[in-house]
């Protein structure tokens, strides 16, 4: 039974696998892993490799990930001499270090560079080229004073490793040339690995990309299939706490949104966005063609389609109902009667209710009660029904409704805070919090006003 390796051809350290494998004879049962469609996540192969990661290596129960160990693996068990992986101590640790430097410098910030691009249609941010071409500079003084390989002598794993990550870099369209020790070690790679099929191997065999210079889309191209992924728009206003929401939500995840503002009071609606959406509220979403409003349901799609990890929106239905259960208790009970409560003061000329109030206070109170027996919103582990109750409890806050009284849920917010202040919570919602003050101080006083003198008329006409 042959050694069973999970890849795609898109990724640069499958790519060397493969072609040391070709070097060494050995035969794979080849088993690709869609990358772009998620198969990484499906529950058969997170449950041989919970990272979810490729290349994964399977040989007879001894399961493997990373490149660079199933490299270093596969030299020591299956190579003819110790040529390409040393077996004299300080050899080795050369090629170690040369291993390592591309894993966590060269390869690292390739991936810092395109990744997000990939992944959301991000803007390419030059400094982090530049980061690259500082790698490249490195990699360049390595192999100073005519030195033909990066780790000795002769060709190791760390020049296989180290090519496939230069060539994949020039895929991406980054010039080498003012490298030239790295140019002409290239060169000498490709003719040592060429009869081991270093062409099927290089990245222009699988993949051409195309970075649009206004930065709103990637365009990846490959001989299956064509993929244009656009930048997700967002329709907002500054001061809607559920849009504030949403751009919070996609800062943590890191993912860059195409902002649309709207001025709803002033009228002035993009037709595209009177076209999308009927019921004309915001936030409001336009993922290429899925088109979603109610911040709650946008942020949990932002999540499921976009973030690395599940950790705030969990796929096992188990751990996912407690943060369905609190986003809803958020929506249809806190909010709800936020808005009830102010609403009336703000956008109805309305005198305070003290029955809303009261109904108001009542679900903060069952709040308080909730947190009794939890850390987070719902449960032990921060997620996205944190971030949706934070901005009503943030608006809470400008509104000066005092939550001292509720001590737990008090402890709660400051800390929900702090994990967002990475994340732009500030720059986000300290200017419009002091524009709802300000807003409800001048409706109050208006309204006090209007009363004030409706009942002085009312006296001056029965007198």
């Amino acid at each position: 039974m042959a050694t069973i390796l999970y890849y795609h051809p898109l990724s640069p350290p499958c790519r060397s696998v493969l072609l040391l494998a070709r070097m060494l004879d050995i035969e794979f049962d080849l088993r690709s892993i869609n990358i772009l469609e998620k198969e990484q996540l499906n529950q058969e192969f997170v449950a041989i490799n919970p990272q979810h990661t490729i290349p994964t290596m399977d040989d007879h129960g001894l399961v493997l990930w990373e490149s660079r160990v199933i490299l270093t693996y596969l030299c020591s068990s299956f190579a003819k001499d110790d040529s390409l992986y040393p077996k004299d101590v300080r050899a080795r640790a050369l090629v170690d270090q040369r291993l390592q430097f591309d894993l966590g410098t060269l390869h690292r910030r390739m991936q810092d560079y395109v990744e997000p691009t990939f992944a959301y249609g991000a803007y390419l941010d030059e400094k982090k080229k530049l980061k690259i071409t500082e790698a490249l500079d490195w990699l360049n003084t390595m192999l100073n004073n005519g030195k033909k390989w990066v780790a000795g002598p002769k060709m190791t794993l760390a020049d296989i490793c180290l090519c496939v990550t230069v060539n994949q870099i020039q895929a991406f369209g980054i010039d080498i040339q003012s490298h030239s020790n790295v140019v002409e070690w290239m060169q000498r790679c490709k003719a040592e690995l060429e009869p081991h099929g270093f062409e099927f191997c290089a990245a222009d065999a699988h993949l051409r990309t195309t970075f649009q210079s206004n930065g709103s889309c990637i365009v990846l191209v490959n001989e299956e299939n064509v993929i244009q992924r656009t930048v997700p728009r967002l329709f907002y206003a500054a001061m809607s706490p559920p849009s504030r929401m949403v751009r919070i939500v996609a800062q943590v995840i890191g993912l860059p949104l195409d902002l649309k503002l709207v001025n709803l009071e002033g009228g002035s609606e993009p037709k595209d966005f009177l076209e999308i959406n009927p019921q004309h509220c915001l936030p409001t979403l336009d993922d290429d063609g899925i088109v979603l409003w109610e911040s709650r349901a946008i942020a949990t799609y932002l999540i499921s389609t976009y973030a690395k990890s599940d950790d705030l929106y969990p796929r096992d239905p188990k751990r996912r109902a407690p943060v369905d259960h609190m986003l809803q208790f958020d929506l249809g009970t806190l909010y709800a009667r936020i808005n009830d409560y102010y609403g009336d003061i703000l956008y109805r000329s309305r005198m305070p209710d003290p029955r809303k109030l009261s109904a108001l206070t009542e679900a903060i109170q069952i709040y308080e009660t909730i947190l009794l027996t939890r850390k987070w919103a719902a449960g032990d582990t921060f997620t996205v029904a944190d971030i949706s109750l934070c901005q009503s409890f943030c608006q809470l806050e400008a509104f000066e409704y005092g939550l001292a009284r509720f001590p737990r849920t008090n402890i709660w917010y400051k800390a929900v805070q702090q994990q967002l202040k990475p994340f732009g919570y500030d720059e986000i919602n300290q200017k419009v919090m002091s524009q709802w003050r300000a807003m409800l101080k001048a409706e109050t006083d208006k309204t006090t006003t209007d009363r004030y003198l409706e009942h002085r008329k009312s006296v001056m006409s029965n007198s």
